[in-house]
């Protein structure tokens, strides 16, 4: 069995993929600060596949993730509202945070890293979907 770690997984994609992933027979780390409380997982809180860990991305470690397979990466600010109120923290999380957790699952070995977001990270691409591996691109 597969054990993944998804960050953000008490917000609106997270939740989804958490209940997918459980149903597929996956061990799942939610990963979440959880700052609007845990009953977004409700449906799935007492599966034992399921681990919470309520922690911040920017305070990852890579001890965080021992025996990880992958790591989808959703912890975010995630609109521009939401951004505008305090930028300071916004690039705290989404790109200092975000860092911190792809260099953390490197260091601990994690097979896969998937960073789902929206193009406001990378652009407007002409209807196929843009996609970045490990080891090819940027260097973390």
């Amino acid at each position: 069995m597969k054990k993944v770690l998804i960050t953000g997984a008490g917000g609106y994609i997270g939740t989804v993929l958490t209940r997918h992933l459980l149903d597929k027979g996956y061990a799942v780390i939610a990963f979440d600060r959880f700052f609007f409380g845990q009953g977004t997982l409700s449906q799935v809180s007492g599966n034992p596949m399921l681990t919470i860990a309520k922690k911040d991305i920017r305070d990852i470690e890579p001890s965080d993730l021992e025996g990880v397979h992958a790591v989808y990466d959703f912890a975010a600010l995630s609109n521009d509202p939401s951004g505008d109120l305090d930028p300071e923290l916004t690039v705290g999380i989404n790109h200092v945070g975000r860092v911190r957790v792809a260099r953390a699952a490197k260091r601990a070995g994690v097979a896969r890293y998937i960073l789902s977001s929206s193009c406001s990270i990378y652009g407007h691409s002409d209807g196929e979907p843009r996609v970045a591996e490990a080891g090819r691109g940027g260097k973390l």
